[in-house]
């Protein structure tokens, strides 16, 4: 039983990473202007910081804490919203950040 949760959480990890790698690809190949994470615990947003993106990396979670640790991040905006959210809502909460009609890439 304890195989099958280590397991798990190498899959979960993986699949971060490659969400993170993804992300960072896309926002180069497109000149984004952000990459905006939703995010519960902060975990994609810290893998996208390895791969050492150019732009603004853009964070939006639920939780207040979660938003207070990522601000500490250089180049990191946080904003505690509510839930559920969906394009409509991030474009609402973004638009004040980014040019409309600039790129972004959304995970």
């Amino acid at each position: 039983d304890n195989l099958e949760e280590i397991a798990d959480s190498d899959i979960a990890s993986a699949i971060t990473r490659a969400i993170a790698r993804g992300a960072v690809q896309t926002a180069r190949a497109i000149d984004a202007k952000a990459i905006v994470v939703l995010s519960k615990a902060g975990t994609t947003l810290r893998q996208i910081r390895k791969y050492n993106p150019h732009c603004e990396l853009i964070v939006l979670t639920t939780y207040p804490q979660v938003a207070r640790q990522l601000l500490l991040f250089r180049g990191v905006r946080a904003q505690v919203v509510e839930e559920p959210l969906n394009y409509t809502d991030v474009e609402h909460y973004v638009r004040h950040d980014i040019a409309v009609g600039s790129p972004i890439v959304l995970t």
